[in-house]
């Protein structure tokens, strides 16, 4: 057997059992009885062996192994001219990469010209959003981690060169500049991350802040359906429905509402399928995620949101979904690096946070349950005991005013502004920028917020509702910006 950390990489901790010592073995031993889930095991492949020239100056035999490049442009699969022979140059040796002394070799593909040549068609580029009725449009990441590879697999090939430091003086129109289509502008210095990486980073924030954000809305929202049956459970369940993008005919009842807001893995709008997606997108950057993130997501992935306890006290499960994910935010702020996949992180938490502080205020609590309307408005958006400090009466026009402006509690909506401007200017500072429509898209809408005086309910309603615009016209900069390719990669021999 082989064995091997689970978030290593390059063979470092790689253990070959038959090439291993007694020693080494049990220390191995202890280090998996310590922490089982940090390894993982397979079965020796015995590959192919190679004459390769050794330090003799003499051919020896030395295992080999071939690395084809395929490209997925979203419709079509080819592999390009050639590829990757790598050899384990020590003697005996399965471990190819250079990293722990490995080789390469000349790789030759015998074929004719027009063999090699494989021109992808043009084809439009995918949008993240879909339009629902009149109401606001939720924005999702591509629907699976498979489905979101396959789509970002030749936007992957150019950004594996997006090091601004090989490119410093080079033109646009020279040909190792205008193959690739580079798209984020750099400044000298400045090594900026994959275009993939930094878009998991971006919806592993967003569909976080999505799924504690739900949870908290859902958990109060039914509380107050089935506390104060004022209001028709249709009509209660219909305006929920409405807020969150959800089909309205999805619900009838207090149990229905959970079922549907809750949903399944396959759609990122409801709780479930939004934790799905944040860990499909840890997934795809576990390189570069700490284990403690990935850990405690995945564990939050895997406890889910189902069985009696739902259907008995949807509130209490609800909110063993929030402390769930509250562990997987605190790992975020201890363990993550503040570098450009932070900055992404927590400029897709901000976006996020703005949208959904926007829909609890558009179920307006405070007109369907007058008086307990405005404490679950404040609950749901977790402001109950910063509202309450502030000394303000308890009324609906008091609480929405208080998650708009407010400047000192993190979840208002001009908090939250402020901090998706500081992470684009982050992001500027080290380098990413799109030439500045990011950047006055939310310094724009911070302003605006951060200057409203003493406004009336139907001017903090316009408020809200234009950030709520602003907020998803900044995330579709973002993509276009950062996320997209801008061309077609065409490779010829």
């Amino acid at each position: 057997m082989v064995l091997k950390p689970v978030d290593g990489s390059g063979g470092y901790g790689l253990v070959v059992g038959d090439q291993a010592s007694d020693e080494q073995l049990e220390r191995l031993r202890q280090q998996v009885l310590g922490d089982p889930r940090g390894w993982i095991a397979q079965r020796i492949v015995r590959i192919s062996t190679c004459p390769t020239l050794v330090g003799s100056g003499q051919l020896a035999p030395r295992h080999v192994d071939l690395r084809p490049f395929a490209v997925n442009d979203g419709e079509n699969i080819f592999v390009l001219p050639g590829g990757l022979t790598r050899v384990a140059l020590p003697e005996g040796s399965l471990v190819v990469n250079s990293s722990q002394g490995g080789g390469s070799k000349d790789t030759w593909v015998v074929a004719e010209p027009d063999e090699l040549m494989y021109v992808p068609p043009e084809r439009p580029t995918p949008r993240l959003t879909r339009v629902l009725a009149a109401v606001p449009a939720r924005v999702h990441s591509p629907t699976t981690h498979d489905e979101r590879m396959r789509q970002q697999e030749n936007q992957q090939q150019q950004s594996h060169v997006r090091i601004c430091n090989a490119f410093s003086g080079i033109r646009p129109d020279t040909p190792s500049f205008s193959r690739l289509h580079l798209r984020t502008r750099c400044r000298s210095g400045h090594r900026i991350m994959l275009s993939r990486i930094a878009e998991s980073y971006f919806w592993i924030g967003r569909y976080l802040e999505r799924a504690e954000a739900t949870s908290r809305l859902l958990a109060e929202h039914h509380q107050l359906m089935v506390e104060e049956r004022t209001v028709p459970e249709e009509l209660a369940a219909a305006v929920l429905l409405d807020a969150l993008s959800l089909p309205p005919q999805a619900a009838s009842s207090a149990g229905d509402l959970v079922s549907a807001v809750v949903g399944t893995s396959v759609d990122p709008a409801t709780i479930s399928g939004a934790i799905t997606m944040a860990r499909e997108n840890a997934r795809g950057v576990r390189e570069s995620l700490s284990a403690d993130v990935f850990e405690a997501l995945n564990a939050a992935h895997l406890a889910g949101i189902s069985g009696p306890m739902v259907a008995t006290s949807p509130a209490y499960a609800l909110y063993r979904v929030v402390e769930r994910l509250a562990v997987v935010v605190g790992q975020v702020d201890w363990t993550v690096p503040r570098d450009e996949g932070y900055l992404f992180l927590s400029l897709g938490r901000s976006l996020e946070r703005l949208d959904m502080v926007s829909r609890v205020l558009a179920v307006r609590h405070d007109q369907l349950w007058p008086e307990g309307g405005p404490v679950a408005t404040l609950r749901a958006a977790a402001a109950l005991n910063a509202f309450l400090r502030t000394q303000h009466p308890m009324t609906g026009d008091e609480a929405r005013k208080f998650l708009l402006l407010d400047g000192d509690f993190p979840r208002s909506m001009r908090v939250s502004a402020s901090t998706a401007e500081e992470a684009v200017r982050g992001l500027a500072a080290r380098g990413a920028s799109d030439g500045g429509d990011l950047l006055r898209e939310v310094g724009l809408m911070r302003s605006q917020l951060e200057y409203a005086v003493d406004p009336t309910p139907d001017e903090v309603d316009a408020l809200v509702e234009l950030v709520q615009q602003a907020s998803a016209r900044a995330s579709d900069v973002v993509a276009q910006a950062f996320f997209r390719p801008v061309g077609t990669i065409v490779w010829s021999n």
